[in-house]
Order: C-alpha cells, then structure tokens, then sequence
C-alpha cells in the first residue's frame, strides 16, 4: 500500500505502478487467505455465530494473524528473523483498527449459524418484533435492508429477502413455555433471502446444525490488509523501506 501511495502522490512509471499494484495484491491476498482459512476452519469444529464467546474470538484471531501475515507477504520471508514481538503486536494492532473502520464486526470472520444471528447481522441492521409475522410495512422496511446490509446468514444483497425471526419463532415459544419463564422472549426481524430461510425451516425443526462460511460475501473490512502494516510503520515513525511492519 506504501508504494501505491508514492505512485499516486508522484511522476510513477509503468513498472512503478505495476509494483505497486502486486504489493497491494500481496497484502490483501493474505489477509483474504487468513480469513478464508479461519471460517472452514471454524465450520469443521462446529464454531459459529450461535455460540457466546468463540465467534468473538476466532473473529479477533482471525483479524490478526491475517494482519501479520499481510506484513509479512510483502516484506518477504526473512522479514520474520528481524521481527519482534513488539512489531507483531503492533501489525496487529493496526490491523484491527483498520478492520474496525472499514466495518467489520464481531463475529464477521465466524461461519453463520442459520438458526441464530449470523456474522452480518447488527441490531441497528433490524426492527422490532414480536411472535407475529411481519406486516407488509415491515417486509418493506427488511427489504430496504436486505438490499443495502446483505442477508444476515450469507451476506447476499441480489436476492428476495424475507422478515427472519431471532430467535426463530419455535424456539422463542418453546422458551416462553417454560413455567420459570416471565413474559415473553424478545424477538427482532432480520433480512434474510430465501434460500438461507429454507435452509433455516429444516434446521429449525429437525434441531440439526447448519453453517455456512459466507466465502463468497465481500466486505470493506476484508481489505483491512491493505492498511494494517503502513498504519503499523506510520505508528512507528518508520519509512516505506523499513524492513518491518
């Protein structure tokens, strides 16, 4: 990213910029390959967006191994003997600011569990429900959101989008059943399109796991190794040739 910038801000040549261009390359590359890893990962030990603490870490791993690793793909391999612990920490440092800016969540780099809020659902992204189904000005009002936020589950903008109950109407009565139960569970309509809310019916009544690692959905935040090692060097009053993040 340093050398784009150089580029832009002066006279480049062709080859400069080509240069550039395969740094950039590089960078985002490697921190996209970190997070792609990281959700098959989590989908083969069953790690999603359903459970309390793991997605919140995975994500917060995720974000920083792909930030050293985005450092690491363009300073080359011998960079690792001049690194210490301190610049690694500040790589990732950086990382997660830049992952945090360009709007990345919590859960963003957990697989969705389709049974529960998935890894691009936020409150601010949904409306208020109750255990009945939405009316047709709130279908509307999830359809504005689908088009503009993405499924909730997979992240998908193009498709019809339905008003998605969380938690999903047949849990939230089983809950409000129970006899220890005070009033009724409380309950939020999110976009979710329609192959997602057929997979979700089966899980739903069969109670069987369903993960998808959203592989396809691109974010601003999945480029946050762009900016994590010149934003490691800019902290560190270090130049563009520095030999480190």
């Amino acid at each position: 990213m340093d050398l784009a910038l150089h580029c832009a801000l002066t006279a480049a040549s062709s080859d400069e910029w080509r240069g550039a261009c395969g740094e950039c390359a590089r960078e985002a590359g490697a921190f996209f390959a970190v997070g792609v890893a990281s959700r098959v990962a989590q989908c083969a030990v069953g790690v999603s967006t359903r459970l309390l603490i793991a997605p919140q870490l995975c994500t917060l791993l995720t974000v920083c191994a792909g930030s050293v690793a985005a450092a690491h793909a363009v300073r080359g391999r011998d960079s690792w003997r001049d690194a210490t612990y301190e610049d690694v920490a500040r790589s990732a440092a950086c990382g997660l600011v830049a992952y945090a800016a360009l709007g990345g969540g919590a859960t963003s780099f957990a697989p969705s569990h389709r049974s529960a809020v998935g890894a691009f659902g936020r409150a601010n992204r949904s409306l208020p429900a109750t255990h009945a189904y939405a009316s047709a000005a709130e279908r509307g009002a999830i359809a504005r959101l689908g088009k503009r936020h993405g499924c909730h589950s997979c992240g998908a903008r193009f498709r019809p989008f339905i008003a998605d109950h969380q938690p999903p109407l047949k849990f939230a009565l089983a809950r409000d059943a129970k006899w220890w139960t005070w009033g009724t569970t409380p309950q939020r309509f999110y976009p979710q399109c329609a192959p997602c809310s057929a997979k979700q019916a089966v899980a739903v009544r069969t109670v069987a796991p369903s993960l998808t690692p959203h592989l396809g959905a691109i974010r601003a935040y999945h480029a946050a190794g762009l900016f994590a090692a010149p934003l490691a060097r800019v902290s560190r009053g270090r130049g563009p040739d520095a030999p480190w993040s």
